[in-house]
């Protein structure tokens, strides 16, 4: 992407396996990225000062540097790998599939401006629920008997809770009916 004559370097990764645990209460992680920066020992010139000529052969876009001219920390490639490591907060009710973006932090080249890191939180399935909007799902089975005459069983909520779900006296459950309760945080 190119904005006013600069371009925008940028980068999205995902997170993978994030658990619906992690979602529901929020958690915070650490990450760790290679990223290009912009050599410190030549300051991104990949050679000793005057050292890097044109290429006739690109109209003037190319340049060639000698081998004994180029910089041993980047090799001439102006830039070097680093490590970065960012703390990854994933708030208390995120989606699968939202993004967290750090400003700026994307690599680094000449001429241009720093991109953002994009994660993108991929939610790994969860043995019990399924999540839908801020809803979350379970599957049941119940017997003939169960369906007809009335149901109670408890379940184990994402936080620890025990809730009681039942059905409501003279209900009558249909095979592929959903049941909705609401159960207060």
């Amino acid at each position: 992407m190119e904005v006013l004559g600069y371009k925008y370097s940028g980068a999205a990764h995902p997170i993978k396996h994030v658990s619906l645990e992690d979602l529901y209460f929020g958690t915070s992680k650490k990450l760790s990225l290679s990223c290009n920066v912009i050599c410190s020992k030549c300051n991104g010139k990949g050679s000793k000062l005057g050292a890097s000529m044109q290429c006739p052969g690109y109209q003037g876009s190319g340049e060639t540097i000698n081998d004994k001219d180029l910089f041993p920390q980047c090799k001439g490639e102006k830039v070097v790998q680093e490590k970065k490591v960012f703390e990854v907060i994933v708030e208390k009710g995120m989606h699968n599939r939202q993004k967290i973006t750090f400003p700026g932090e994307a690599d680094e080249a000449l001429d241009t401006v720093n991109g953002d890191i994009v994660l993108v939180l991929q939610q790994k399935d969860h043995p019990k629920f399924k999540r839908k909007g801020e809803d979350l799902f379970m599957e049941h089975k119940l017997s003939p008997t169960e369906a007809l005459c009335g149901f109670q069983f408890v379940i184990t909520h994402l936080d620890g809770r025990q809730v009681l779900i039942k059905s409501n006296p003279g209900e009558v459950v249909k095979s592929g009916n959903t049941a909705r309760r609401s159960v207060e945080i």
